[in-house]
């Protein structure tokens, strides 16, 4: 007998923790070994100083490593949440009527994991370069929206660190991380601290900011190790050397500190902004509704019978940017889904007996 859905969702669900655990144990190795390789070759420069005044500036390099390290493990955090907010997506639609209700059908209980992937990276892409982006999406049309990826990454790699940096301003100072786009609005659905009265606290975990800050340490004393070195080249008789080095130390320090800023806001927004756990969860939810219906409009197309995906890709980028047109009224956009019409695209899925 051909297993049932909750079988195949138990053995996905038990695949994607896996591969949860095995994200972050990556970092967790990157991390570590990172740190045992820079102080083999710190001490390696310590060791030929003396023959090799140059040995000092290895700091830089290492620096670079830390950085694609510390971004390296964001970015596995960032996997890892999105696993787990699947996972908290699918244990919340459980408890649901069997009827269905607003924002939800047990039609979108059939949707399987790579195709709820797929419509997750035009969806999720595209509300997160909304809400931290540069662009406002609501003014660019709907193909040059999903067409301009390459633009938007140039543009974020200046921007992003800037917004980020001023959103985690924004938290020191007041407890709440807000997005760029309405600075005045102080309670959002994927922002945690928002919700909370006062007397409550949030706790999101430190194992990561650990992390983080082991790297950030190791770098700062790589820095300054490179900076000792260029103060003893100065005292050459021949200073250039040292001038140069000196200089390109400094302006590469600020980068860093760039950089890392970077990732401090990342890791926020990871914790407690769009990236975490539970914002994760209630997204994969609006995207399977975007998803069936953006099925449902392409059904509409050739006379209400679904028939092929062509086009897919624009439709489900037009329904995020019409979420994003109500992003901050979550409740009111689930009762616009068309749920009837969904329910009438076509029947779930039969397990039959082998």
């Amino acid at each position: 007998m051909a297993k049932d859905a909750s079988d195949f969702e138990l053995e996905l669900l038990k695949q994607l923790r896996q591969d949860a655990y095995n994200l972050k144990q990556c970092f967790t190795q990157y991390t570590f070994h990172s740190l045992a390789f820079s102080a083999a070759v710190i001490g390696l420069a310590l060791r030929f100083y003396d023959e090799l005044q140059y040995a000092g500036l290895v700091g830089i390099p290492l620096t670079l490593l830390f950085l694609t390290v510390a971004t390296i493990g964001t970015h596995k955090y960032t996997g890892a949440n999105r696993i787990a907010g699947y996972e908290l997506h699918l244990q919340r639609v459980a408890r649901y009527p069997a009827e269905g209700c607003a924002g939800w059908h047990p039609l979108m209980r059939t949707l399987g994991w790579e195709e709820c992937l797929r419509a997750w990276r035009v969806f999720q892409a595209t509300t997160f370069e909304f809400i931290y982006g540069d662009g406002d999406l609501r003014k660019i049309d709907p193909k040059e929206a999903l067409r301009s990826r390459i633009r938007r990454k140039v543009i974020r790699l200046v921007k992003f660190w800037e917004v980020e940096q001023q959103n985690a301003k924004l938290y020191r100072r007041n407890g709440t991380l807000l997005p760029l786009i309405n600075p005045k609005k102080d309670e959002w659905w994927f922002s945690t601290r928002s919700h909370l009265k006062e007397g409550m606290k949030y706790y999101p975990g430190s194992y990561l900011q650990t992390l983080l800050n082991m790297i950030y340490l190791a770098s700062s004393l790589s820095m300054i190790f490179t900076f000792v070195a260029c103060y003893k080249l100065l005292q050459l008789d021949d200073p250039t050397v040292g001038y140069i080095s000196t200089a390109g130390s400094i302006v590469f320090s600020y980068w860093a500190v760039a950089r890392f800023t970077h990732t401090y806001a990342r890791r926020k927004v990871l914790e407690e902004g769009l990236l975490s756990v539970n914002s994760c969860a209630v997204l994969w939810q609006v995207i399977a509704c975007a998803h069936f219906w953006a099925l449902s409009d392409l059904a509409n197309r050739s006379k209400g019978k679904f028939v092929s995906y062509q086009n897919y890709s624009e439709t489900i980028g037009m329904k995020a940017i019409e979420f994003c047109e109500q992003i901050d009224t979550l409740y009111t956009w689930y009762q616009s889904v068309p749920i009837n019409r969904i329910a009438a695209l076509v029947p779930p899925p039969v397990a039959n007996d082998a």
